[in-house]
């Protein structure tokens, strides 16, 4: 058949030869750098692929065309396993999310991590001056013997953070560290590759705002996969979505504690209310007038005479229940004049809030 001008050219037996060592070459990249285990479905396609294209060539071209097929059916699967482990990072965090403290937020993300991420091993810790103490350790195969003097090495230990150790470094500049080689890399913590047999991982830190808060720690040795530049970004994900749920938490716990205060100054008040409210009336028979108050005399001007006149002005305002705003805008002053004549306020009161200031003022008008 005649080759037409949009026809591609014929490949001779030589190009066919040479395009089959390149995909060779390019599907053994491939398996270097896969999150597929050995002996899985998909690495024996790629690997059979693999040695009989380095070695034999196929017998037409249309053979070869059909185990290229196959491999791209494959390849592609590869493809769609990182945007797999973005997915289900995704959902461990929503999981965790459910905590409500954060000692449970560092428990749970050991195993969420391990999951969400195909890991063996996961080691959550908290950072604290300049050590850092492992809080939560999930193996994958916890009986092993390895695992467990692991476990029993990390339970209650305070690690230093010396200078120039990966750890360290990955603190200073806020991004994880991926370690290759524990057995040639002196910078490492030894017993990860002494005691637990760690031939590689990765540390990131987790960050609360501009404050390191821990670390993590994972490997893949049980499973005997490579890690590779993609599990870099997930824990990464991984560590910043568990800073912002702790970040969280811990807004949520001064919003409560905000409310307990408010709600006890409400409390206060009420009480005082209560108090000026019910007490019985009692008629006395006046004294005699007299210019200066007498000694001992609670009455609100009394209360007033230890102030200034400014502090006056402020007191008469703060009292009818006006803000420090509204107080500076009143007397056309800045609001940090107002807070600290209220502050010489309280203290001339002895009381420790303007709710206490206000009912200590009203008790003294019901006696007097």
């Amino acid at each position: 058949m005649a080759r037409t001008a949009d026809s591609p050219p014929a490949l001779s037996p030589v190009d066919i030869d040479e395009r089959r060592v390149r995909l060779s070459a390019t599907i053994r990249s491939l398996l270097d750098v896969s999150h597929l285990p050995p002996g899985s479905p998909d690495v024996e396609v790629l690997e059979r692929a693999a040695e009989r294209w380095a070695t034999d060539a196929p017998t037409s071209l249309a053979d070869l065309a059909g185990e290229v097929a196959a491999v791209t059916d494959t390849v592609q699967h590869l493809m769609a396993q990182p945007l797999l482990a973005a997915r289900r990072v995704n959902v461990a965090l929503e999981r965790l999310q459910n905590a409500r403290t954060v000692d449970e937020v560092l428990r749970s993300a050991a195993s969420e991590l391990a999951w969400g991420c195909d890991f063996d091993r996961v080691l959550v810790s908290r950072v604290e001056d300049s050590s850092w103490l492992p809080v939560a350790w999930h193996a994958t195969d916890s009986g092993s013997d390895q695992n467990q003097a692991m476990a029993e090495l990390l339970r209650g230990n305070r690690i230093a953070l010396a200078s120039g150790m990966v750890e360290a470094e990955a603190l200073r500049r806020r991004a994880p560290a991926l370690v290759r080689n524990t057995a040639v890399q002196s910078r490492t913590f030894a017993p990860f590759h002494d005691v637990g047999g760690s031939a590689s991982y990765i540390v990131a830190p987790i960050l609360t705002g501009d404050r390191v808060f821990g670390l993590l720690h994972v490997d893949t040795d049980a499973s005997g996969r490579s890690i590779v530049d993609s599990d870099v970004a997930a824990v990464r994900a991984f560590a910043n979505g568990v800073g912002l749920i702790l970040e969280r938490l811990a807004l949520l716990d001064k919003l409560m504690a905000q409310k307990q205060h408010i709600k006890s100054a409400l409390a206060a008040a009420e009480q005082a209310v209560e108090d000026l409210t019910s007490s019985p009336v009692t008629l006395a028979v006046p004294s005699p007038r007299s210019n200066a108050p007498a000694t001992g005399e609670l009455g609100p001007a009394r209360i007033e005479d230890r102030f200034t006149t400014r502090e006056r002005e402020v007191f008469a305002l703060l009292i009818g229940g006006a803000t420090n705003a509204q107080i500076a805008d009143r007397l056309t002053v800045s609001e940090t004049t107002v807070k600290s004549h209220v502050k010489h306020i309280l203290r001339k009161m002895k009381a420790t809030n303007r709710s206490q200031a206000i009912a200590q003022y009203l008790a003294a008008g019901e006696r007097r």
